[in-house]
Order: C-alpha cells, then sequence, then structure tokens
C-alpha cells in the first residue's frame, strides 16, 4: 500500500519540484533541491528529493514492519534514476530531440521502478547492519553530489541544459 502510494507522491512531488526553482526567484537553496535548468542532470534530483521527502514519514511507520529499509531507498532511487536516463538516452540517441512526453513517461516508470524495487528489497531476509549503514551512507552521499555538481558542473552532455545551452545553477556557457 504505501508503495502505490509512494509512486503517486513521486510523480506529483517530482513534477512540482520541476517549478520550484523558478518560482522561488532562482534562490539557490531551493536549487539544491529542484532543477535548476533543462539538463538531464538536474531532472535526476526531481525523484531523488520526491523519494526523501515520502521516506522521511514513512519510516517511522513502516521501518519496524519491513527488512533492509535504507538498502531498498537506495535502491530503489538508483532503479528511478537509472530507469529515466536508460529512456532517455535510448531515445536520444535516435532521435536526437528530446521529447516531452517520453521524458514524463520516463519519470512515472522510473517512480513505478523504484517502489517496486523498494518493495521487492523490504522482503527479502535482512541484511547486516553494516549493509543499512553503507545504504544510509550513499543516501546522504547522493545531495551532496547533486549540490556540487548543480553549483560546479563538469562541461559533459548530460549537465548541459538543453533549451539554453548553460551548466548548472550559474548559467556557465
Amino acid at each position: 500500500m504505501y508503495e502505490i502510494v509512494g509512486v503517486i507522491f513521486i510523480i506529483i512531488v517530482g513534477a512540482a519540484l520541476h517549478f520550484t526553482f523558478e518560482l522561488s526567484g532562482n534562490n539557490p537553496i531551493v536549487g539544491a533541491f529542484s532543477a535548476v535548468n533543462e539538463s538531464v542532470w538536474e531532472h535526476l534530483k526531481l525523484g531523488y528529493w520526491a523519494l526523501v521527502m515520502f521516506s522521511i514519514p514513512e519510516y517511522f511507520f513502516i521501518n519496524k514492519s519491513v527488512n533492509n529499509y535504507f538498502l531498498a531507498k537506495l535502491t530503489g532511487i538508483i532503479a528511478l534514476e537509472l530507469t529515466v536516463l536508460i529512456i532517455f538516452y535510448g531515445y536520444f540517441l535516435f532521435t536526437r530531440r528530446s521529447i516531452f512526453w517520453i521524458n514524463i513517461a520516463s519519470f512515472v516508470l522510473g517512480a513505478l521502478a523504484c517502489q517496486y524495487t523498494v518493495y521487492r528489497i523490504y522482503h527479502l531476509a535482512s541484511v547486516s547492519n553494516q549493509i543499512a549503514i553503507i545504504s544510509l551512507a550513499g543516501l546522504l552521499l547522493i545531495p551532496i553530489l547533486f549540490g556540487i555538481l548543480t553549483l560546479y558542473p563538469p562541461h559533459y552532455g548530460i549537465f548541459k541544459d538543453k533549451r539554453d545551452h548553460v551548466f548548472g545553477i550559474n548559467k556557465e556557457k
């Protein structure tokens, strides 16, 4: 049940986070968890932060009744991000352009892949405390990576705004 609610939450909140940076007047604090441009990289933040916003309150309701909470969440976000990346670069390879409805569909499929993965890992045998700690560390490392690479993006395609051809929050050319 929580997984279905999670899919809906991730889709709605992820979509909303697409617009929050611009609506905030380009506030850099909001940019830490919102897309600051139209690059593929910046859109990966939307799924991560939507999952985190869902997972924090969810933890208090279900942590004692499921196995591998942090491993499930880390693996789920990886499933979401890989789904989006594979679909985007899969079709972009042939079309050489971004197609809005496919991008939306990839995010929806990513949310489904995320929550399905989470559900499956919840029902596996419990992993060691070391794996749980490593998983939590991975979940905490991801926003650091997002922050650094939003401020100082390398000049590679995944970081390039497909609309304005700029990089990062500072709109570097």
